[in-house]
């Protein structure tokens, strides 16, 4: 789900993603694992195409089921800043049943 907002001359997207992965390191042989990790930085790159702006601020909130581990959060952090991308802020919003 996507909602843009402008303020100004300001503007944000909101992207709302929910997931099961919450583990982003290779090394835990889960092949799935790949997917999830260039997933993210590729929705930045094609709503950067979308708005045709590099300035816009791209907020990803992300739906967990439990808080991702610390090592998770570095990844996902490496892998936006080595794609280029700024003005991005991810947030996980953890879904618990309790």
């Amino acid at each position: 789900m996507q909602a843009s907002t402008k303020i100004g001359n300001k503007s944000e997207i909101h992207v709302v993603e929910q997931t099961l992965i919450t583990n982003l390191d290779v090394s835990s042989g889960d092949t799935f694992i790949w997917h999830k990790r260039s997933q993210i930085p590729g929705t930045m790159w094609l709503l950067r195409l979308q708005q045709g702006n590099e300035d816009v601020h791209i907020i990803y909130h992300v739906i967990v089921p439990i808080r991702p581990p610390d090592k998770t959060l570095e990844i996902l952090e490496k892998d936006l800043k080595a794609s280029g991308k700024k003005n991005i802020t991810v947030i996980f919003r953890i879904l618990s049943s309790g």
